[in-house]
This record gives structure tokens, C-alpha cells and sequence, in this order.
């Protein structure tokens, strides 16, 4: 019976899909305006405006004049409200409806056919997801095909009332409406939903169909997107879509009579009003989007096209433009732009594709990816993380970030778990990403730490929850990565803790130099450079003043930043300490400037006593200002930098993170002699200065906290 129901139901959406159907145009931006730029290059003819000026002025036919005169729909309708709308007892029945899945299945709505306004009925069936198209009911072999629902959860609150499994059903008040427009008239509905399909009640099944959503939307036939009640508005603007769109086979903007004035104003505040919707900005929506094979838009009973949607909202912005320059741009959020650079997001004429060997590190992904998800808005802070878990752990990353060889083993071991604190949910992004990685690129992040201190926050964790700069170590030759010391994996469990093996490589702290005056113990006495010569003065380069005994004379010493890490002798596993040098134009510019700024101050260090050859005590230290000479220079394994971490004085010890440290070569002997102990296999008799760690200076695990 269910498969020919869903054959009935497969005709009416194939009927639905030969009506909205449109070739997809794939276009990229960096803001509001860069939007519509990027989608209007496939549409605007390049030239110097002269085409644009000699296009006939429209007629009785004008698109903006003819969407303006589209009525709202003339009626209203009222859901079936919840007489005791008791939040834990409403909450309570409807988990009478759920029956237990096993780990490989998901459950489907069957929406009932009916009339809107009659009261929303429906059914659940326990699906499987299988390898191909569709979904197959659970103990028979039907395959079905499904749609899945997209749309911002609004008021949380079960207040309205639907039947499901012939039980009453509470759902919140978006869902209640956006019900009542989805269903057929006459045939079932397959639908997947998560407030519905998913048992909310039951936090283990929660976490474990949160991991699987991606594949979830994937799997969908489509993907419809329910922007809410439709607006007085809303029909002028879908009919303007409909005119304009790449579809409706009329060419790009033509000039406009004077008398077309009203009505493109009131198409432009529908597009503003229509914009306000919630799911432009809710952090869910972005996988949804991203998974989506074809993505519909739907307020109350209108459709179009996401990517008729979006070429439709450019041509509309440059007839407003052309028309009347002083006109206020229609609101656009930032987060759309985000859905179109994602949406349909396999191929290489994609926005974010990267040929292989240029695309980002596989951690420079997820943070990109987190401080653009911090535009949406959430209800709950720790969907920032688990809403794009799927994007970021999908297969399909490999086509736009270095992958980590065992990303899909280790995307099934990130817990999901709604009961931690948002700090844990962060140190397992962090932890997630050594694991992953088996590096500390995610600790090897130059950033200001100044505000992101919180009460109960572990010292070495990220906030993620803040937009910030971070600032990324230049990629250092391949030789570099291949040598390096892999990283200790990190338990979830450890709450709180980093246990990291590594070295000490400074005896102590000597001086702290707060003015970032460049006059190191070993070199005071060279009068070449003078002892009031700065890093910022050294990076003005010749455009620089006399300053103080500084000669303006003299030409700045060449310099050159320092990165220094453990790496192991592939023949017997001996450990020592090696250098990567950065000139500053191969840095990126505003990374040098942030290490010469304000945040960082010079310090030296005296070596260990046995390693002398470690050799640090001429470099000049950048060192976070919130450094004390007590504190302590380890390399960690894992690491491309030293870091520097504070002991807590504890037993067994443990210690305080402070952060990544880099380090400035000052003079050409200084730069040729860490270059030299830099180079892996080298024959240069500075090469001798990769020493192994001596038996005074074994590895030890510091227990971060």
C-alpha cells in the first residue's frame, strides 16, 4: 500500500518539479554588493553603459509594474491550538508517538492530503538509509522518495496541535503553519522533519541523527525551505521573480518610465520584507543548504527556485540602481551570501574550490567556516559547532581543504552532547582537530587571547563563539612537515586537560622588554645597529626616521621571523630542534604587523645547561606581554612554534597555556646560522646545530590546563 501511495505521491512532486525547474547559475561574493555583482556577471554585458542606455523603455508589459499589481491571498487561516499548552506534559505525550531506531535508520513523515485550514494529520514510519537514492521502509523492501523541510524553528514552545500516529502531536507555531501549506490535496507526502522525525526528548538519539543530517538532506529529492506566512508583500514579490528570472526569457534591465517609480519601490520592500525571514540567518539552515541537491523556496503556497530567487534579487537591484541611484539598496544579509557560495556545492566552477595544493589545511578550513557561521543566529550557542559538523566532516570536504587521512573514522568518534557547557563543546573542537590532524596546528594560532578568558575555560581554549583575527604560521617546505614529531592523541574524557609531549628548550627567561627595543645582551655592544632600534623601524625599511642614536643613515639589518619546532631523524628517532624562516613579504602582511604590534614584547633567554647547541640566546623572543620570567619555553611535538606555558605549582605538575611565541633573527650571520639549523639533511656546518636531545633534556608530557 505505502508504495503505491508513494507512487501517487512521486507524480505529484515530478508535476511540481517540470513547473519549477531551472538550469542552476553559480556565482560568488564577498558582501552585499559583491553578491549581485557576482551574479550579475552572467547577465550584465560588459561595456560602458551605452547598451544599457539604448534598451527600449519599457511598455505596457513592465515587470515591476505588473508584479505590483499581485493581491495578497485573501484568507486566513488558524491552526489547531493546544488546549493546556503545559510545556513538560505536552513534551511528555508526544514521546508516546516514537519507537526506538537502530543506528542505520531515520524516520519519514507521511503528511495526509488535505484542505488548508482542515487539522494536519500525519503518520511515521521508520525508514532505512540505504546506499543510493531514497530511503526504504523499514521490513519491506519500498524505496521511497522524500522531501526534506528547511525552516527556522522560531518560538520554541509546542503550542498547536497536530495528529500523529492518531495521537495528538504538539509542534511549535512555525510548524504548525508551514504544515498546513505543505500538504498535497490529494495525495500523501513524504516529508523528513527534524522537530517531528527526530525523538527531542531522547538526547542519545538526538546526537546520533544530528551527525547523520547531512546525509539525511542529501538523500532528499528536494530540499524545501519554508520562509514562513506568507507577507502582504510576498506576491510581488515571487511574481517578479517569475518576470524576471533567467527563465522568463526576457533580457536584462530596461530603462523605466517615470510612472514605474511606486511599483519598483514596493518590489523592493517586498525583497527587504521577504529577507527578514528567519531562515536567511539561522545557523542549521547552512547544512541544509549546503546538502541540498535542489533547494525550493516556499511562503504559504508561492515557489521558486533558490537560484531563480537569488539572479532574479540581482536584476532587480541594477533596474533600481538604473533607475534611481539615490534609492536605499534592499536589505541584504550577509548569510545569503553564504547559501549561494554553498549551495550546490560539488565541482570545480564552485566558489570555494581550490586546485589541489592550494587549498587550506584542513583546521584553516573549520575556523574560516566557524567565524562565517557566527553571522546566523542560533538558539542554542552550541549548534555554532554541531550545525556544521556535517559540512565540515562530509566527503565531500577533500574538494576544498587538505583532508586529514582518517577524517571519516574520526568524524564518527566527535560527541555530540547537549548537556556540556559550551566551553567543552569548544575543547572538543579542539581536541576533534589534534586527533584529526595529528598536528597542534590549532594551537600554533597567533591570536589576541586578551578577552576570550573565561571563568572555568581552560587556559589553551579557543572561544569560538567570538569573531576574532587569527593569524596562521606561513606553510613551511614539505621536508619541514615530514619531519615533524606527531602529535599525542587526546582523550574527550580528560575534561579540561592537553597532555602534550615535548622538550624544554630555555634554561630561563633572562629580560623581558616591554618597549620592544632591540638590544640584546649578546649584541649591546654592536655599534652598527644601536640599541634603540625597534621591529617597526626595522619593517618601515628605509622609509623610517632617525630615532634617537639610530643613524638614518645606516641601512637596516636584514631580519627575518623564526618559527622553531622538535622533528625526528627518520633513521634512529633522535628528537632535535630546527628553525623555519619568514622574510616578511613572504608573510602575510598584516600577520608581521600584528606580531611587531603592541600585543607582543621581546624577551631573552639563557639555553639549557648540556644543550648549549639549541643555541636560542641570540634570537630575540615575541612573546605575548603577558609573559613573565618565570615562565617556561617548551617545543611541543605536533607543533610547527614554541610556546610558552606558566607552572601552576602543583603536584603532579601542571601548567597554565599561554600561547604560541615566534622569534626575529636580527643581522645576515644571525639569518644564515638558523637557516643552516633549519635544513633537513643539510651538509652546512651551521646544519650541525639540529642537536639531539641529551640525556639532561629528556621528553616530558606537560599537562595543560
Amino acid at each position: 500500500m505505502l508504495g503505491l501511495q508513494n507512487k501517487a505521491r512521486r507524480k505529484a512532486v515530478e508535476s511540481r518539479k517540470s513547473s519549477d525547474s531551472n538550469p542552476p547559475t553559480r556565482n560568488s561574493a564577498s558582501n552585499s554588493t559583491g553578491f549581485f555583482s557576482g551574479i550579475l556577471a552572467n547577465f550584465q554585458p560588459q561595456s560602458d553603459g551605452s547598451e544599457l542606455q539604448s534598451r527600449s523603455v519599457c511598455g505596457s508589459n513592465c515587470w515591476a509594474r505588473q508584479a505590483d499589481l499581485q493581491k495578497p491571498e485573501n484568507f486566513l487561516i488558524t491552526p489547531l491550538r493546544l488546549d493546556d499548552p503545559d510545556q513538560d506534559q505536552v513534551a511528555a505525550l508526544n514521546g508516546r508517538v516514537y519507537e526506538s531506531l537502530r543506528p542505520w535508520q531515520t524516520r519519514l513523515i507521511v503528511l495526509q492530503p488535505g484542505e488548508l485550514g482542515s487539522d494536519v494529520s500525519c503518520k511515521l514510519v521508520s525508514v532505512d538509509v540505504i546506499d543510493g537514492p531514497g530511503l526504504g521502509i523499514s521490513g519491506t523492501s519500498d524505496i521511497v522518495a522524500y522531501e526534506a523541510l528547511s525552516y527556522a524553528w522560531g518560538n520554541p514552545a509546542l503550542l498547536y496541535s497536530i495528529s500523529c500516529n492518531e495521537r495528538q502531536f504538539g509542534v511549535t507555531e512555525e510548524l504548525a503553519f508551514a504544515l498546513q501549506y505543505l500538504r498535497l490535496r490529494d495525495a500523501e507526502r513524504y516529508l523528513w522533519c527534524d522537530a517531528i522525525c527526530i525523538n527531542q526528548q531522547d538526547l542519545l538519539e538526538k546526537a546520533h541523527q544530528v551527525k547523520n543530517m547531512l546525509r539525511t538532506f542529501e538523500k532528499a529529492d528536494r530540499v524545501v525551505a519554508w520562509l514562513g506566512r506568507p507577507l502582504p508583500t510576498s506576491a510581488k514579490l515571487f511574481k517578479a521573480i517569475e518576470l524576471v528570472g533567467p527563465s522568463s526569457g526576457r533580457d536584462p534591465p530596461q530603462k523605466h518610465q517615470d510612472g514605474c517609480a511606486a511599483a519598483i519601490r514596493n518590489v523592493a520592500l517586498a525583497v527587504s520584507k521577504q529577507l527578514e525571514s528567519a531562515w536567511f540567518r539561522r545557523a542549521w539552515i547552512r547544512q541544509e543548504v549546503y546538502a541540498a541537491k535542489k533547494l525550493i523556496l516556499q511562503t504559504g503556497h508561492l515557489q521558486s527556485d533558490f537560484m531563480d530567487f537569488t539572479s532574479s534579487l540581482a536584476r532587480m537591484q541594477m533596474t533600481l540602481a538604473s533607475f534611481d541611484a539615490s534609492q536605499d539598496r534592499s536589505r541584504i544579509p550577509s548569510t545569503l551570501e553564504t547559501y549561494q557560495n554553498e549551495y550546490q556545492h560539488l565541482g570545480s566552477d564552485r566558489p570555494s574550490f581550490k586546485p589541489k595544493g592550494e587549498r587550506p589545511t584542513y583546521v584553516q578550513y573549520w575556523l574560516d567556516s566557524i567565524n562565517t557561521g557566527l553571522w546566523f543566529d542560533v538558539t542554542n550557542e552550541r549548534d555554532r559547532i554541531y550545525g556544521m559538523l556535517g559540512l565540515l566532516t562530509s566527503k565531500t570536504v577533500k574538494f576544498f581543504a587538505e583532508v586529514p587521512e582518517e577524517l571519516e573514522k574520526m568524524a564518527e568518534a566527535f560527541p555530540i552532547d547537549y548537556s556540556k557547557s559550551l566551553s567543552g563543546v569548544h575543547e572538543d573542537v579542539t581536541k576533534f582537530l589534534i586527533n584529526t590532524t595529528k598536528t597542534l596546528e590549532i594551537l600554533d594560532i597567533f591570536q589576541d587571547k586578551g578577552h576570550s578568558g573565561s571563568p572555568g575555560r581552560p587556559s589553551w581554549n579557543s572561544d569560538f563563539s567570538r569573531k576574532q583575527e587569527r593569524y596562521f604560521l606561513p606553510e613551511p617546505p614539505s621536508q619541514v612537515k615530514k619531519d615533524m614529531v606527531k602529535v599525542n592523541m587526546q582523550d574527550h574524557l580528560d575534561v579540561g586537560r592537553l597532555r602534550l609531549a615535548g622538550v624544554r628548550v630555555a634554561k630561563y627567561i633572562q629580560r623581558l622588554d616591554g618597549e620592544k627595543e632591540i638590544g640584546h645582551p649578546q649584541d649591546r655592544f654592536i655599534p652598527k645597529y644601536r640599541r634603540s632600534i625597534t621591529l617597526r623601524h626595522i619593517m618601515q625599511g628605509p622609509q623610517r626616521r632617525s630615532s634617537g642614536s639610530l643613524s638614518s643613515g645606516i641601512d637596516n639589518p636584514p631580519y627575518a621571523f623564526v618559527f622553531s619546532y622538535a622533528k625526528e631523524s627518520e633513521q634512529n628517532h633522535d628528537v632535535s630542534i630546527s628553525h623555519h624562516l619568514s622574510k616578511f613579504e613572504d608573510m602575510d602582511a598584516p600577520f608581521a604587523r600584528f606580531l611587531s604590534g603592541i600585543k607582543f614584547a621581546f624577551a631573552y633567554v639563557d639555553d639549557l645547561e648540556g644543550t648549549k647547541s639549541f643555541d636560542l640566546a641570540s634570537l630575540h623572543f615575541l612573546m605575548p606581554r603577558t609573559a613573565s620570567l618565570n615562565d617556561t619555553i617548551v617545543s611541543l611535538y605536533g607543533s610547527k612554534c614554541l610556546h610558552l606555558i606558566r607552572s601552576l605549582h602543583t603536584d603532579p605538575p601542571e601548567w597554565t597555556y599561554i600561547g604560541p611565541i615566534a622569534a626575529v633573527a636580527i643581522g645576515q650571520e644571525s639569518i644564515i646560522k638558523y637557516q643552516s639549523a633549519g635544513l633537513s639533511g643539510s651538509s652546512s656546518k651551521m646544519a650541525s646545530k639540529d642537536v639531539k636531545v641529551q640525556d639532561t633534556q629528556q621528553a616530558e608530557i606537560f599537562v595543560l590546563r
